[in-house]
């Protein structure tokens, strides 16, 4: 091995990939902390700063990060003491901290329309955890999304902005990239406009089905791929 340096390089390299996929394997196997004491479908109050935010034809994709979640338990025990045997209701909160979490807001929502990068938000909802793909071969949202650092998303009821510091340079960006997309919509149609905001943009939110499929077949679907925020490509959102 001392006379082939390239093949002991190689054998490191190798060694190290292994090493690397391996713990990445355990740590996505490993339940997150909320998962483990938050059940699903349970009502919570989140407070985060908004990250990045998708609009979709019907609502919104806010990215939070530096979350507090908070969940409250009503448990009512008789009071057997007490002459009018009436019920005492005990409030336990659980406060976890999570690092980033997926909220789902609908467009008609008056709040949604004023939320900025970089405003610190409360919201409350119905908390519910990315599921497994059930056969082989289909899409497994737990995989996709915990790789990205997200473990849960939230379906938004209430919602209000608790402090309206705003990142201001990459809200402009934002905005540029909104100006933009509607720029090639107006010029080029909704079908063709889309298709280039996907590829100039990485925005595939309203791209056409059909498109993104024959792009697919075509073996070209690599063009509307774009890197998620740890660094991933990502061609299924």
């Amino acid at each position: 091995m001392r006379k082939r340096p390239l093949c002991t390089a190689a054998v490191a390299v190798l060694i190290l990939l292994a090493a690397v996929n391996i713990w990445f394997e355990s740590a996505i196997s490993n339940p997150c902390t909320l998962r483990r004491i938050i059940p699903d479908a349970s009502q919570v109050t989140v407070t985060g700063q908004v990250k990045r935010w998708e609009e979709k034809p019907d609502y919104r994709i806010f990215y939070l990060r530096d979350c507090q979640v908070l969940q409250k338990e009503n448990n009512t025990n008789s009071d057997r003491q007490s002459v009018n045997k009436q019920f005492k209701e005990q409030v336990k909160a659980k406060v976890l901290q999570e690092p980033e979490l997926l909220i789902y807001i609908e467009q008609d929502q008056k709040e949604t329309q004023t939320i900025k990068l970089g405003n610190q938000i409360q919201i409350q909802g119905e908390l519910s955890y990315f599921k497994e793909a059930r056969n082989p071969g289909n899409f497994d949202q737990k995989f996709y999304y915990e790789k990205q650092g997200l473990h849960a998303s939230i379906w938004v009821k209430n919602c209000r902005i608790t402090d309206q510091e705003t990142w201001k340079f990459r809200e402009w960006l934002a905005k540029l990239r909104r100006n933009w997309k509607r720029l090639l919509v107006s010029q080029m149609g909704a079908r063709h406009g889309n298709s280039m905001s996907a590829i100039l943009l990485g925005e595939k939110s309203e791209l056409d089905a059909q498109m993104k499929a024959l792009y697919q077949k075509s073996g070209i679907g690599h063009i509307l791929a774009k890197k998620c925020t740890n660094g991933y490509i990502c061609v299924q959102c």
